[in-house]
């Protein structure tokens, strides 16, 4: 199964919702250069996060993988799209 890296996706599960969209910039920039973060509102407490590297992508989920934001635990897994099913 190919996946695509070309924009590498951290998914960011477990996410409080006092927390804003300024605080989890803030809080994964520091691992790389992002290029969006993506919260869809059906979803609450779920964001993505598309870095514009991999390795940037890969350090920001392995650092931030259970750290405590505003209260809860931060789930923080990379995200991979499957090609064959677009």
């Amino acid at each position: 199964m190919p996946l695509s890296y070309n924009f590498p996706i951290v998914s960011v599960k477990n996410v409080s919702f006092s927390a804003s969209p300024t605080q989890l910039f803030e809080t994964f920039a520091s691992f790389g250069q992002i290029y969006q973060i993506h919260h869809n509102p059906n979803e609450k407490g779920q964001y993505f996060v598309i870095y514009h590297d991999l390795p940037s992508a890969q350090a920001a989920a392995k650092e931030l993988n259970g750290v405590n934001l505003e209260g809860r635990y931060l789930v923080t897994s990379i995200y991979g799209v499957d090609k064959t099913k677009i």
